[in-house]
């Protein structure tokens, strides 16, 4: 992973945007979402920049940056510099500059001089999704950006502020535990948006407790197999998984599905399982064939989850329930 995806707070903090043109102008809209005090450094504006200026949105300072100018034109305290003139030399010269700076630069569609880089970003609100290919593929991350878009109602942002005024009332009333589990049955009854039912659907699953009612779930996975044949519809069980048991070092394209916070237990013991699976824990082992083929046999109900099975939905009715019969 060449880029470490974060989420930057940058509520009052100084961003400078180095350009008045039209990058500069697309660098400076994305930056109005956020609460960051702007900063231009341009002899001249776009129109639209001007405009924002006029509004007191954006701050400007008139200057025709050089290679000559020392770096008092920064603002004590930048959190971000995003380097957007046509001067290719100027924006790396500035870059090698302010690299010992506490800032993070950019120099647009240079990604070789950059601290880090603008994703492809789906706006829910709350809800945020952040898309990069490290600058190899931006068509690629605006095509899976607007299926994203499609699969997300407007409605999300609405949704994500009514779950964010419950969590303090939801915390105080459920342990940990219960919590994830009465979220995971809130977002599977209402869906992705808010609508006239979800408060309805909310308070009645908290008054019914049946989130509380879990079922033990134990799948196996033979770890000689090709972890990019993992079947789509066992995606959402990873993420919601509480113990993960065996392989100490399982293949990314598994662990990056994982919960961070799932508990791991490397050996693999049947009496163990047994004793979780007893307590309706959700599972999910690592093991090689001969261990696989043991574990099954102690337990009917376990999925032995197959590289190559059809994707279904998990909610789909052909799902297999028990896959080593």
């Amino acid at each position: 992973m060449q880029y470490f995806p974060v989420f930057i707070d940058l509520d009052n903090k100084p961003v400078v945007v180095v350009g008045g043109g039209e990058v500069a102008t697309r660098k400076v809209s994305l930056l109005l979402r956020t609460q960051a005090q702007i900063h231009v450094i341009a002899p001249t504006l776009s129109p639209e920049l001007a405009q924002l200026h006029d509004q007191t949105r954006i701050q400007w300072q008139r200057l025709s940056l050089c290679q000559n100018n020392d770096a008092s034109w920064l603002p004590s305290g930048t959190s971000m510099v995003f380097m957007a003139t046509n001067d290719t030399d100027l924006n790396r010269y500035w870059a090698k500059q302010l690299g010992n700076s506490s800032a993070l630069i950019n120099v647009v569609d240079d990604p070789s001089w950059c601290d880090f880089i603008t994703p492809a970003i789906v706006d829910r609100g709350k809800l945020q999704v952040a898309i990069s290919t490290a600058g190899a593929a931006p068509v690629l991350a605006g095509q899976l950006r607007a299926q994203i878009e499609q699969s997300l109602p407007s409605s999300s942002a609405q949704l994500m502020e009514f779950v964010a005024s419950q969590r303090t009332s939801i915390q105080q009333q459920l342990s940990a535990g219960e919590r994830r589990l009465f979220w995971q049955r809130f977002f599977a009854a209402n869906g992705r948006g808010y609508s006239a039912a979800t408060q309805q659907t909310f308070t009645e699953l908290l008054a019914s407790a049946s989130f509380k009612q879990a079922k033990a779930q134990l799948y196996l996975w033979d770890i000689a197999q090709d972890p990019h044949s993992l079947p789509l519809w066992m995606l959402e069980k990873l993420v919601n998984v509480d113990i993960v048991v065996g392989a100490n070092d399982l293949p990314e394209q598994l662990e990056v599905y994982i919960r961070r916070d799932a508990e791991r237990q490397l050996a693999v013991d049947v009496q163990c399982l047994r004793e979780l699976y007893h307590q309706n824990m959700s599972i999910i082992c690592f093991a090689d064939t001969t261990k696989i083929n043991e574990i099954a046999l102690d337990f009917n109900s376990a999925v032995v989850v197959k590289g190559g099975t059809p994707a279904l939905p998990c909610d789909h009715p052909n799902m297999p329930k028990t896959l080593h019969r």
